[in-house]
């Protein structure tokens, strides 16, 4: 009777840590799949804040034109605003598709010029709402905006831009594994001759935990323009941490701090600057 017992209770240790070690591997591997879910809400609110600093010298007739607005170098601007979002999705249709509207609004807003506040307008304090549908590929259909006038073109440039947000990350369609990095090249927006630019982010998946895949992100920015008369490099990096409700199918938290530094030239006036960038994103999905 005791070696009986005693062998039912190696079996259970057995199966007790075989599932140990069962759970720990499928938490070594995510598949990530952004998306919007239908009869869901989606509360979001992202914090930014900018501080820069800009210097000026080389051409003294310019600076006199800028001092004697009252302004003194260097010139120091500082940027802070919340915005918040809410998103609702409806009941899934026969094709798969489900209607959404979205509200944003800059819940505040501080901007201040070497220390003396500018006044925000009016106007910036108001919700925006949109409404459309979001089909069975992802895709984001935005077909009105109270308010305004929606031409078949203003419809089809405001779904390009969800859509541009929506897919700013695009994960590999295939599951990644603690340690694996993902490198994502940003369009710059401007295509123009003597103009290069390279904006970059690398995701690693660092940690799978608690229903949600952590990754650390690094960012690279790198731009240079030479047009005729004017020359200027931007360069940067910064880092982040993003989380990933895996449940959810949707990123709940993104933080990201930045620096760069800013040289230019414009005929003989020299332009130097220094910037830093924070930025905080979280969403409750319910």
């Amino acid at each position: 009777m005791k070696n009986l017992k005693s062998y039912y209770m190696r079996k259970i240790m057995f199966l007790a840590l075989l599932l140990i070690v069962i759970k720990a591997e499928a938490q070594q591997e995510v598949t990530v799949k952004i998306k919007y879910e239908p009869g869901r809400t989606y509360d979001a609110l992202l914090s930014l804040n900018l501080n820069c600093s800009i210097n000026a010298s080389g051409d003294s007739d310019m600076i006199k034109k800028i001092t004697s607005k009252g302004l003194t170098l260097p010139l120091s601007l500082t940027l802070g605003g919340k915005i918040g979002f809410q998103g609702k999705t409806g009941a899934l249709a026969a094709d798969n598709s489900f209607p959404f509207s979205m509200n944003f609004k800059i819940n505040s807003a501080d901007l201040a010029l070497n220390g003396n506040s500018i006044p925000i307008p009016k106007k910036l304090d108001t919700t925006i709402t949109m409404f459309g549908k979001i089909m069975a590929d992802g895709r984001m259909i935005a077909d009105s905006v109270p308010g305004m006038k929606m031409k078949d073109s203003s419809a089809q440039s405001l779904s390009k831009s969800l859509n541009m947000i929506q897919n700013r990350i695009k994960f590999p369609d295939r599951p990644m594994h603690i340690g694996d990095t993902i490198t994502r090249d940003l369009p710059f927006p401007m295509k123009m001759t003597g103009i290069s630019a390279t904006i970059r982010t690398i995701y690693k998946l660092v940690n799978i935990a608690d229903g949600n895949a952590y990754f650390d992100v690094n960012n690279v920015i790198d731009i240079k323009a030479n047009i005729k008369t004017i020359v200027v490099s931007i360069t940067g990096s910064g880092t982040g941490k993003v989380v990933y409700s895996i449940k959810d199918n949707f990123i709940t938290e993104y933080s990201n701090s930045a620096k760069i530094k800013l040289n230019g030239q414009v005929n003989k006036l020299v332009v130097t600057g220094d910037i830093t960038m924070n930025s905080y994103y979280k969403i409750d999905i319910h």
